[in-house]
């Protein structure tokens, strides 16, 4: 294996883990922060511990993200790209791009970059850094955009890799979605059933009734 083709293997490893740590977490704050969820208003809205863990797992992300998206990262996309484009030839590809291709990803990465700069300001002034004057500090970006640039970073990670090794990763499916706040509500619904069942004259619950709960 050529040195160039070592060093493109080890970015891209890199990467990778970068890419899925970020899909955690977004799956994850999506399981937390989602008012679609019958769970939300009663375990997730006025829970200090989950929104603790909601800020945590956002701060992660961005933390996480500015690795990929900052020119002074080692690991930063564009940089990726720009190796790729300048070693073209003295890289073993499984498929070999061209340099039009890769100029493809650069645009690719650019259109999300307006946003950028917001996540730098985070990064550096309110959750890797203490800036003094933090709370004055504006910034607007949204969970969205955040998913935007995830996917953007993905899509031109894959199609360099794919032309590497010939490996398609799809993020999204790796990731198992977490049952413990589901079912924790499941068990308040069916506490509920219980000390309701002392409040009426109707008759008790039936186990249909706890069945059904444990099903939805």
């Amino acid at each position: 294996m050529t040195e160039n083709t070592e060093i493109l293997k080890n970015k891209l490893t890199e990467i990778r883990e970068i890419l899925l740590e970020l899909d955690c977490l977004k799956q994850d704050i999506h399981s937390i922060h989602n008012p679609e969820e019958e769970y939300f208003e009663k375990m997730i809205k006025k829970s200090r511990f989950f929104y603790r863990l909601y800020l945590n797992y956002t701060k992660l992300f961005v933390i996480d993200c500015h690795k990929l998206i900052d020119k002074n990262e080692h690991f930063n996309i564009l940089n990726l790209i720009n190796f790729c484009q300048s070693n073209l030839n003295k890289i073993t590809w499984h498929n070999t791009p061209t340099h039009s291709s890769l100029e493809k990803l650069k645009t690719k990465f650019l259109k999300t970059s307006e946003h950028f700069s917001d996540i730098s300001l985070l990064r550096n002034k309110v959750f890797a850094h203490t800036d003094r004057k933090k709370s004055e500090i504006k910034y607007n970006i949204t969970l969205k955009d955040f998913w935007e640039i995830l996917t953007s970073l993905q899509e031109i990670f894959r199609e360099i890799n794919v032309d590497f090794d010939n490996m398609n990763w799809q993020f999204q499916i790796l990731y198992e979605k977490p049952t413990s706040i589901k079912n924790s509500f499941k068990y308040l619904k069916i506490r509920d059933l219980y000390y309701d069942n002392f409040k009426s004259e109707s008759d008790k619950f039936t186990i249909e009734e706890v069945k059904k709960i444990i099903k939805s």
